[in-house]
């Protein structure tokens, strides 16, 4: 269980920015931006309240906790542009 919330880490200090085409992740020095489509995959771990989200070359890009301010905008912005259920 705690192995899903130390994957948070990296990601507690990062700005996520949503547009029509895609979801960025500002961190530290580096930015990562990920069109709606190419989301291939949402993995939500219910018993530690962690969200992760991968791109299509299967590398996991963010991965935040319900605590996460919007998190239910967000849920609700990733099934409706991805198509995918969380």
């Amino acid at each position: 269980m705690s192995v899903h919330g130390i994957k948070t880490l990296p990601f507690m200090n990062a700005v996520i920015t949503v547009s029509d085409r895609q979801i960025e992740v500002y961190r530290k020095s580096s930015t990562v931006a990920v069109r709606w489509t190419s989301i291939t995959k949402i993995r939500h771990v219910a018993s530690t309240q962690v969200l992760h989200l991968y791109d299509d070359k299967g590398q996991r890009f963010l991965s935040i906790t319900e605590q996460l301010n919007g998190y239910a905008f967000l849920v609700g912005l990733l099934h409706e542009k991805s198509g995918l259920d969380v």
